[in-house]
C-alpha cells in the first residue's frame, strides 16, 4: 500500500496481532496498537494495522519491513518461512493466488 493521505475513520482493538517485519534478514513482530479503518481522499477505504513507529501510530504497511500480519496470540513469528508458509494456506484456503516467496 502506498502511503497518501488518509483520514483515520475507526479504530478497534488488534490483541494478539502483530506486523511482520524482516529487518536484516531477521524476522520481527512488532505489536499492533489497533486496527483502523482509513478513508483515502478518493473515498475509497481500507483496514489496516498500525504500530508504533518512532512515537507515533503509523499504518504497518507503510514500513519498508512489513511482510504481513499474523495472529500472534502469546507466540511469536520466528521464521520468515513460517509465516510465508502459513500465507500461502491461508490464502490457499481462499482460493487466492499467494504474492510471497520463500
Amino acid at each position: 500500500m502506498a502511503s497518501g493521505a488518509r483520514d483515520i475513520i475507526q479504530i478497534v482493538p488488534a490483541a494478539g496481532w502483530a506486523a511482520i517485519h524482516e529487518h536484516e534478514g531477521e524476522v520481527i513482530n512488532q505489536p499492533l496498537a489497533c486496527f483502523a479503518l482509513l478513508e483515502r481522499k478518493d473515498g475509497s477505504c481500507e483496514v489496516v494495522g498500525m504500530e508504533s513507529v518512532d512515537a507515533a501510530i503509523r499504518p504497518s504497511e507503510d514500513q519498508p519491513s512489513y511482510l504481513g500480519y499474523a495472529y500472534v496470540g502469546d507466540e511469536a513469528v520466528s521464521d520468515r518461512s513460517d509465516f510465508v508458509l502459513e500465507a500461502q494456506r491461508r490464502q490457499a484456503k481462499r482460493g487466492l493466488e499467494t504474492e510471497f516467496e520463500l
